[in-house]
């Protein structure tokens, strides 16, 4: 609709509500709309794309326009669930369904507000319509249409429709989607929920655009045929979010496209072989995203190939046209191809990163530009370095410029040639295998960490080199012969650091050298300001001229070295002979006259530190005294001390001592030490250390990093400290968080095999043994209570075979095991938790008990393969109270071999299909059992609060009576059948809580749900959607849902479109019964109040009520229940209680009493009943569980006295007279006469008074009353 039109319309029904208050709905029902013209009450000139006509025309149900072709519908006021277009309205053809939104400049602009037909607006929707079937004569279905018709299911389109536009279905849930061959063009995202539920989709063969995320997420659709013909296909049109795009395994693209968007048919997961189109000349960015292609031919015509372009980590052959002149970064990421050849010149190569296996690589022609990236080697986050790189040839008829990282980590490439390059990026070559190295003259600068950490031993810079940037031959450990030219005006920071370098000369025109150009250390040190202090290798031999700016750099540095040294900074000068060598140990004085040794400056390979210093005893080693550099521009230019040897005078170390010193051998401690401190040795080098006798605290993280420590025994003096301290954890944001001093010891010592604890520790620390991956196994000491968060997580590493954490023995006082304690521990083979263990917590046991893709040598060499767990059943002791979030959950999915490893894929990622649950547990922590490929499951009468099934098989589940909380997710994507039922115990019940359908893999295909009833048994049961007010029961064609009319679930069915239907009490239930009756009005009887299926109680409490006009209670009994109480019988309702605490629960059947009632006398032919109902807070068994009891009624037949009296026969003589008149009187003035009681109501209002009396006067004398 056009905004003219629009304003015309919300204008005509306003004016309608203002002056009939009421809605569109209520004014096509009252004829003011039907067949009738609204006269616009807007003024103006006509606006671009506006129609002939000025008027809506409303027909019945629909507000029309006319369009130049016939009619456009453009509003509906009906209702109708299943709606047939007409092809005419009032003799005119429709041709459009809702019109395009124009702007101020009158071209056609997409309106979010705009253009709903079948649903009031945005957000506001039609959830009446089911279906709809849309005549021939429409050809065109306009910008949001049917959008936000909620409740559409099925749409029937005809042959002549050519166009659908952007958002026509929004929001609808169609079940199936048949395109007619008419159709041309399909607008952006049209069907955006369809995917959900659509199985099968085919292009029409006359289609010609496929619009921008036209079919995003159509996850279930597995074949797909693009029509010859079709000549672009839109941005994300095919594509998914996290593996929901279609699962199509092959596509042949026609030649008649001749462009394809971004992202395309990123994410279709299935896709391994593709036939490209010959007239594209792009592939954009993401166009095959993780599509597993195997074999890849580019047709000659493709000039550029985007970033991300496909998914390469599947690819094994791969074939570049001659036409090729832009390959983007990350457009071939991780292909497992061994050669490449690119055959002629191109612009920008790269994309070729991470491909390990790549041996050589052959470009035909020149490359102007290589890419950032291009080929490194790429990060392994499991080994925390650089993959392998097999790249050992690179040959190309020239280079003008290399991008940032372009060769980072290819270290088979032992040399290769910059003539002709102009200039190369920061790390251009880091962490290669080049062994020499010449840079030409046409390089001006060689930039940051452009050679970092290679395998240099000899460098040549040709005259014309000017500068050499911060770190660019950093760590080149082998590095002995180094050329640097006359041209050389600037060494930049630790440019040589940690390079022997050998004999290095010193040009004249050097005018910048910096901070540690040449230094084996580099360290931040507090007490000189902040100085970076350098010291030499000792091969490191520096030459210059005197009075030169090389010459006083080299003397500044010696004066802040301070004194002569053996060892550490040489340097000469040409001129003069002049050597010199330079070094400092630092301390303070302590309070007590005592000494620490604050620290040192230079180069110090190692130490005695002397009992005495100036005739005052050293007992501290303070803060960082011998530290590395935490942080800076790597954490690596760390602490070069290889040895130290403490007096027996220190009694305490400080925080960060000895942290980061990575080539601390051998450390021996004082005799006499009582504390090491925070940090103390974190990250040094030593492989064992002997802590002495008498040691009583050990701060936290003392140990962490220490990655060649094999062995360590904790003295029996040490004592455990849960005292707590705050660390910083992100310096930037200041964040922090409080840890306790006994935690996080040995972390990440992953050369740890064997630890020995005193006996007397209680607890193991939080992230005690994270990461340590050659502890195999692991006693824990009895007495042991608690293992803290993360004690021993991640003890796993997957290469060489696999190492890690494999057998466990836990103590029999074990209480609690921590969040996390054991995540990731993928090579424990058992799991005997102890009886008396109450606790286990979330994550605990996270990704342990799954299957793994290892490293290592097999008989084809070295490759992946597969390593089974082999724990098949989970036995949780019967103390344990409380399982916490994904505590066992099995959710590690990986591919290998063509076959896909996880939670509802090909395979199950764990050996485990049994459980068995403690017979005490209470709570189930959201995910806890994810992914175990159990078919069956006891819950425990103890438990509370259920969760953590999710994405398991379990075909039934039996809920016990007493679980209060179902959780969110509890049975998601479970292929649970039949019945489920939800006992009246349970309260709430958290989203996607039994969303069993559409979402399950079963062999790697998606299947449709078996779920067919959910019996809830509690009237007021809470669905929680969370955030988004999702479903807890996904909604299928087969599923009913069942509870009590007017009940939240009642509610709930209509919600998501289910069948409802009543619960009716089974033969089985646990119910009361209530005998019938026949009698006679006036008449006592007696019934019995029963119960069947007794559930087991201790206490209960009944209602019982009636009809009060009709019945009197007169007498309750007891019967079989001894001890039963009641209340007075006058009360309404009637209460009945029993309690006995002190025998278990009574299951028994029988008769709780029997009620005796007395029918009024004047009761006439019919029914009443009498109904009795549990009182359910106050009907519960021993557990304290409150039980459901199916309420019950009876019915009572009444026959009414037979009427034999004679009105005003008061005294029973046979007729009405004078005598009567007396009786009554006397009877009303309390004499003792006597009557016929069913006679003395004369006037028949239920009374007798002076009313009647009167009454039967009149009638004696005459009077014209009726009498009874």
């Amino acid at each position: 609709m056009n905004n003219k039109n629009k304003k015309r319309f919300i204008a005509a029904v306003t004016a309608a509500v203002l002056i009939f208050g009421c809605a569109p709905e209520s004014i096509r029902q009252l004829g003011l709309l039907a067949d009738s013209v609204v006269k616009a009450s807007a003024e103006g000139e006509k606006e671009p794309g506006e129609n002939d006509s000025s008027e809506f025309v409303t027909y019945g149900d629909y507000v029309t326009v006319e369009n130049g072709t016939g009619l456009t519908i453009v509003g509906y006021t009906g209702s109708d669930r299943n709606l047939t277009i007409p092809e005419e309205l009032g003799g005119k053809t429709v041709t459009q369904i809702g019109e395009e939104h124009y702007n101020e400049s009158g071209e056609i602009e997409y309106d979010l507000w705009s253009g709903y037909v079948f649903a009031q607006t945005y957000h506001q929707s039609n959830e009446t319509l089911r279906s709809v079937s849309i005549p021939s004569s429409v050809e065109k279905i306009a910008p949001n249409a049917f959008g936000w018709c909620t409740k559409l299911q099925t749409v029937t389109f005809s042959e002549g429709l050519k166009e659908i536009g952007r958002s026509a279905f929004s929001m609808c849930p169609l079940r199936t989607l048949a395109l007619p061959d008419s159709l041309e063009v399909i607008g952006e995202r049209p069907f955006d929920i369809a995917g959900e539920r659509v199985t099968t989709l085919k292009l029409p063969k006359n289609l010609k655009t496929v619009g921008e995320e036209a079919f995003v997420d159509f996850t279930k659709v597995t074949e797909l045929t693009l029509p010859d013909g079709l000549q672009k296909i839109g941005k994300s049109a095919f594509s998914g979010v996290n593996e929901s795009a279609m699962k199509i395994t092959e596509l042949v693209i026609p030649d008649s496209v001749t462009e394809i968007g971004e992202d395309a048919f990123g994410d279709c997961s299935a896709l391994t072989k593709i036939t490209l189109s010959k007239n594209l000349k792009r592939i954009e960015k993401e166009t095959f995203w993780r599509a597993p292609i195997t074999e890849l031919t580019i047709p000659e015509g493709v000039e550029y190939i985007g970033e991300d372009a496909f998914n390469a980590e599947n690819i094994t052959s791969l074939t570049i046209p001659s036409t090729i002149k832009h390959i983007s970064d990350d457009a071939f990421s991780g292909a497992q191809i061994e050669q490449l050849v690119i055959p002629g010149d191109i612009d920008y190569l790269s994309g070729f990163n991470g491909c390990t296996k790549l041996k050589s690589v052959t470009v035909n022609g020149y490359v102007k530009e290589l890419g950032n990236s291009a080929f490194d080697s790429g990060w392994n986050y499991a080994a925390q370095q650089n993959n392998p790189s097999e790249l050992t040839t690179f040959k190309t008829k020239g280079i003008g410029k290399i991008d940032r990282g372009a060769f980072g980590g290819c270290n088979k490439l032992t040399s290769f040639d910059l003539t002709g390059v102009t200039e190369i990026g920061e790390k251009a070559f880091a962490e290669s295998g080049l062994t020499e190295i010449t840079i030409p003259s046409t390089i001006k600068t060689v930039p940051k960490e452009a050679f970092w950490s290679c395998r240099l031993e000899k460098v040549v810079l040709e005259e014309g080199v000017e500068e050499i940037g911060y770190g660019a031959f950093c760590r080149n450990y082998t590095l002995r012969s180094i050329t640097l030219p006359d041209s050389l005006y600037k060494v930049g920071a630790v440019a040589f650091a940690f390079c022997p370098c050998g004999d290095v000369y010193l040009s004249d025109n050097l005018d910048e050298i910096g901070k540690g150009a040449f230094a084996v250390k580099y360290h931040v040190h507090e007490k000189t300001g902040g100085n970076i202090i350098d010291g030499f290798f000792d091969d490191c031999h520096i030459f210059c001229n005197s009075n030169t700016y090389a010459s006083d750099y080299l003397e500044d540095l010696a004066e802040t070295l301070g004194i002569d040294m053996q060892d550490g900074m040489r340097y000469t000068f040409l001129d003069t002979g002049e050597t010199n060598d330079r070094q400092l140990l630092t301390y303070n004085e302590l309070a007590d006259g005592t000494l620490e040794i604050t620290g040192t400056t230079g180069l110090m390979l190692g130490a005695v530190i002397p009992e005495k210093i100036d005739g005052k005893t050293v007992t501290r080693i303070g803060e960082g005294a011998f530290a590395g550099a935490p942080g800076g521009w790597m954490s690596g230019i760390q602490s070069d001390t290889y040895y130290i040897e403490m007096p027996d005078t220190v009694t305490s170390i400080a925080d960060f001592a000895f942290q980061y010193c990575i080539n601390l051998r051998s450390l021996k401690l004082s005799k006499n030490l009582k504390t090491i401190g925070n940090y103390t040795f974190d990250y040094a080098a030593f492989e064992s250390l002997d802590l002495p006798n008498g040691l009583e605290n050990i701060g936290y993280s003392a140990f962490s990093g220490c990655t060649n420590l094999k062995e360590i025994t904790i003295p029996e003096s040490v004592k455990q400290s849960e005292d707590t301290i705050t660390i910083v954890t992100n310096a930037m944001y200041g964040i922090t968080k409080e840890v306790c001093l006994s935690d996080a010891w040995f972390t990440n010592c992953t050369s740890l095999e064997k630890v020995t604890l005193p006996s007397g520790f209680t607890f193991i620390g939080d992230e005690c043994f994270r990461g340590c991956n050659s502890l195999e196994e692991f006693v824990i000491p009895e007495g042991i209570t608690k293992i803290g968060k993360s004690a021993f997580a991640n003890c796993f590493f997957f290469e060489n075979g696999g190492i890690g954490l494999k057998k466990v023995v836990f103590p029999s006082t074990l209480k609690e095991i921590g969040d996390c304690a054991f995540t990731g521990d993928i090579l424990l083979g058992s799991l005997d938790l102890p009886e008396g263990l109450e606790t286990i917590g979330d994550s605990a046991f996270d990704s342990t008990f799954v299957h793994s893709m290892l490293y290592g040598k097999t008989d084809n060499g070295y490759e992946y393969y597969l390593k089974k767990s082999p724990v098949t059943k989970l036995v949780i002791p019967d103390t344990v109270k409380s399982i916490g979030e994904k505590a066992f959950i099995c959710s590690n999915g990986f591919e290998l071999d063509g076959v896909t490893y996880g939670a509802g894929q090909d395979e199950p990622c764990t050996s485990i299909t049994e459980i068995k649950l403690s017979s005490s547990l209470e709570e189930i922590g959201n995910a806890a059992f994810y992914g175990i490929p159990i078919e069956s499951i006891e819950l425990p009468a103890s438990l509370k609060k259920l969760n953590g099934f999710a994405n398991t098989k379990l075909k039934s589940v039996t809920i016990p009576d007493g679980v209060e909380e179902i959780g969110a997710y509890a049975f998601d994507s479970t292929p649970l059948e039949g019945t489920v039922v939800i006992p009246r115990s349970v309260k709430k019940i958290g989203e996607y809580a039994l969303n069993t359908g559409y979402y399950l893999h079963e062999d790697g295909k998606e299947f449709e749900p078996k779920l067919e009833k959910v019996l809830i048994y509690n009237s007021e049961l809470e669905f929680d959607g969370g955030k988004y007010n999702d479903p807890s029961i996904g909604s299928s064609d087969i599923l009913i849902i069942y509870g009590f009319p007017g009940s939240t679930a009642d509610d709930y069915a209509y919600r998501i479109d289910a069948e409802f239907r009543p619960l009716t009490v089974s033969e089985d239930d646990a119910q009361l019964t209530l005998t019938d009756a026949e009698v006679t009005a006036g008449d006592t009887f007696t019934v019995d109040l029963s119960i069947k299926n007794n559930p087991g109680l201790i206490s209960y409490m009944l209602n019982v009520e009636y009809d009060r006009s009709y019945l009197t209670l007169v007498k309750a009994e007891s019967v079989d229940f001894k001890g039963t109480t009641f209340g007075p019988t006058y009360n309404h309702p009637f209460v009945i209680s029993w309690a006995d605490a002190l025998n278990g629960d009574n299951d028994t059947d029988g008769a709780i009493a029997r009620l005796t009632f007395e029918v009024d006398k004047k009761a006439s032919d019919g029914y009443t009943n009498i109904t009795a109902s549990i009182v359910e807070e106050n009907t519960f068994n021993n557990a304290h569980i409150d039980r459901y009891i199916w309420n019950c009624s009876n019915e009572v037949t009444v026959i009414a006295r037979a009427d034999t009296h004679i009105p005003g026969d008061i005294d029973g003589s046979g007729k009405a007279n004078m005598r009567d008149v007396t009786s009554l009187q006397r009877y009303l003035n309390g004499w003792n006469v006597e009557v016929d009681e069913t006679a003395l109501d004369i006037n028949g209002d239920g009374k007798t008074n002076m009313r009647d009396l009167t009454c039967l006067q009149r009638y004696l004398n005459g009077w014209d009353v009726e009498i009874y």
